[in-house]
């Protein structure tokens, strides 16, 4: 009875489009991907599709990772790097090591969401598979504080190395894990966030964009310094969703409320999406 009600769950909570984009869209080789995750199941779908296709014949896969819903919901961290996925598994789960939560897929790997896949084993798979690299920056905000107060992360590869910002009680830490080391810049105090922030990788460099649209260009040695968008671009981070356009090197937004299912995402962008520069 319960893989039938597991099965169940799966027919309803991965063939319906709800418009649950967690942070952003990637377009890289004239392929667009976004993830989205189940709030019941709190299993991560990596959606992927042709800019021509309609987003609705998009194909679903399943991702060994996912998160919780607490009170402080953290968007699902993920980026993509060429053929390979990154994930921080932050899954409300008793196997679930959040010390051990930073993983490393072969996109070509992950599973096709289908009757013969059920949530069960891919809860499993993402509790057995192997960390990338010991979750360093959870550590340290553990041992700092016993207190998780407006707690929020993200992580992002820049040429080939992992990239994640941490913030607790208003402080911000960003973080390096480069040759097998991790390194950490001075931790920034008073450093406010009213919710989740993103990253996102543009032109060489990262930006750390908060929930009511300020942007810091980061870096180990720089710390958070704020940058400005052009005129056009204001937002409010909750309400729209970031388009990082690698074939052509530029960064966008649309609001969650213009996907439309039956159109391609070429087309919404070229009609609806607001492009964005940053002047440093």
């Amino acid at each position: 009875m319960k893989t039938l009600i597991f099965i169940l769950l799966l027919g309803f909570g991965f063939s319906s489009f709800a418009q649950n984009f967690e942070r952003k869209v990637i377009i890289q080789d004239g392929l667009f991907h976004y993830v989205s995750v189940d709030d019941n199941l709190q299993i991560a779908t990596l959606y992927k599709g042709t800019m021509n296709g309609l987003l609705k014949e998009a194909k679903a896969f399943a991702i060994p990772a996912g998160r919780g819903i607490s009170a402080q919901t953290n968007p699902l961290a993920w980026d993509i790097d060429g053929k390979d996925m990154y994930a921080v598994n932050f899954m409300d789960h008793s196997l679930n090591d959040r010390y051990e939560s930073i993983k490393k897929f072969l996109i070509d790997d992950l599973k096709l969401w289908g009757a013969n896949l059920s949530v069960d084993e891919i809860i499993m798979e993402s509790v057995d598979a192997p960390m990338y690299v010991f979750n360093e920056p959870y550590y340290f905000i553990k041992n700092r504080s016993d207190y998780l107060n407006h707690f929020y992360f993200d992580g992002v590869v820049l040429k080939g190395d992992y990239w994640m910002a941490v913030t607790n009680n208003e402080e911000l830490s960003i973080w390096n894990y480069i040759s097998g080391e991790w390194y950490h810049s001075e931790v920034i105090t008073d450093f406010k966030v009213d919710g989740p922030f993103s990253l996102i990788t543009f032109n060489e460099s990262i930006y750390l964009l908060t929930t009511k649209g300020k942007a810091y260009q980061i870096s180990i040695d720089g710390g958070a310094k704020e940058v400005t968008f052009n005129v056009d671009a204001t937002f409010n981070l909750k309400d729209v969703v970031l388009i990082d356009n690698r074939d052509n090197n530029t960064l966008s937004y649309m609001k969650r409320s213009q996907f439309n299912y039956d159109k391609s995402m070429k087309d919404m962008i070229v009609d609806m999406a607001v492009q964005v520069t940053i002047d440093e």
